[in-house]
């Protein structure tokens, strides 16, 4: 296995292994049946933005400098600490479904004192470092669809979270969306 490839497994592994310790420890890693499809903009390109740019990068064999390594890298290590801070930051409040909780309440400090959807900026960045890191590039179309369905989902999330939630469209009016001054 070459080092690239090594890398990505070895980054990918982290970002898995501490989110789902986050999740373990705060009891939100249950998954369940539900009306809400929405989950499916996220969860289909997720799945295909980490698994194809491994058979791209092993048919294509490409020979990439080391910019891409390190964007890479840095693009992966990002996205683990904003969805392990978020996590920590939600406790118990994490669902993948949009959905009202028993007891959940408004969760409006760490992260989300300044932004709103710090999971789905995780999200991107995950999906940005996978393309980046194996030099994928067919992997792009599948990156900017999951990117278009985050924020898709970001709309219907926020719909929700305004009927369901006092107080939330204030908070809408104090942070941003995705990214400070900018969205």
């Amino acid at each position: 296995m070459d080092n690239r490839l090594l890398l990505y497994f070895i980054l990918l592994g982290i970002y898995k292994v501490s989110e789902n310790f986050v999740m373990t420890k705060n009891k939100t890693n249950r998954y369940k049946i539900t009306k809400d499809r929405s989950v499916l903009l996220i969860v289909i390109p997720y799945y295909l933005i980490i698994i194809i740019p491994i058979f791209e990068y092993l048919h294509f064999k490409p020979h990439p400098g080391y910019i891409s390594m390190i964007f890479g890298s840095i693009c992966f290590i990002i996205a683990t600490f904003l969805r392990v801070k978020a996590h920590i930051d939600l406790n118990k409040g994490f669902s993948m479904y949009i959905e009202k909780m028993e007891g959940q309440s408004m969760v409006d400090t760490g992260l989300y004192r300044y932004i709103r959807h710090p999971l789905y900026l995780g999200n991107i960045f995950l999906f940005l470092a996978c393309p980046i890191l194996l030099i994928s590039k067919l992997t792009w179309i599948i990156t900017i669809a999951g990117i278009i369905g985050i924020l898709i989902r970001i709309k219907i999330e926020e719909k929700f979270l305004i009927n369901n939630f006092k107080g939330y469209k204030e908070y809408i009016s104090k942070t941003w969306a995705l990214i400070p001054k900018l969205y």
